[in-house]
């Protein structure tokens, strides 16, 4: 039997509007309404520099600087010692299309694309909390605000929670946890938004001179709270 074009196209109008306005639908409209402040503030977010604290998933902490510069350009280098050590010989950079990750200790180098690590939502040109991400939730306690990310199409590879001080709108850390339940934890310390930043920080060969230099290993009880400068 066939059906006439204009009855079929008042089944499909029919439908979507039935799921515009379904209980999971209005749920998922609500969180990204709530979340465009959050989203603008990332589109804004064109450059950053910061003391970064990490923290692993055994408890064991990491100091360093975090660089970033949009869209396609990151830098992760960890602190030295008094003595002139690595306090983690390792080296993140996104050069603009792509991650290397450079083992200063065994000397190798390992490449990945952006979408084959979190970090790689910060490098986006337009950061958007749909599409190739689903926004799971927000949550907002004591003038913080946390917004939990997934891949759409790979849910099961963990989560991403960025986390923001209010008034001023800030990135505060992020936590990056895995198909375990796994958390890795970056606390951002006196950032300076929107800055310009050496182009040579992206280069892979460039050992950046104003790297921290740690007088004992880091306390996280004891750090510095969060804050923009």
């Amino acid at each position: 039997m066939k059906f006439p074009l204009r009855l079929v196209a008042g089944v499909f109008a029919l439908f979507n509007l039935l799921y515009l306005f379904s209980p999971t639908a209005r749920a998922a409209a609500t969180l990204l309404e709530t979340a465009k402040p959050y989203e603008a503030y990332m589109n804004n977010l064109r450059s950053l520099k910061a003391t970064f604290i990490q923290l692993d998933k055994a408890g064991e902490a990491f100091q360093g600087k975090f660089y970033l510069f949009r869209p396609g350009h990151m830098r992760i280098e960890y602190a030295l010692t008094p003595d002139g050590k690595e306090t983690l010989p390792i080296l993140i950079i996104a050069d603009g299309s792509r991650f290397i990750h450079y083992d200063k200790e065994l000397k190798e180098t390992q490449m990945a694309s952006f979408d084959a690590t979190p970090a790689g939502f910060f490098l986006k040109d337009k950061i958007t909390f749909s599409g190739d991400v689903t926004l799971k939730s927000i949550q907002t306690k004591d003038q913080l605000t946390q917004i939990e990310l997934i891949k759409t199409k790979a849910e099961h590879e963990g989560t991403l929670t960025l986390v923001f001080s209010e008034n001023p709108l800030s990135l505060r850390k992020w936590i990056v946890t895995d198909t375990q339940g796994n958390h890795t934890t970056i606390t951002l310390v006196h950032a300076q938004e929107n800055i310009l930043l050496e182009p040579d920080l992206f280069n892979p060969q460039l050992q950046d001179p104003n790297r921290l230099i740690l007088d004992a290993p880091v306390d996280l009880g004891s750090s510095p709270s969060p804050q923009t400068k």
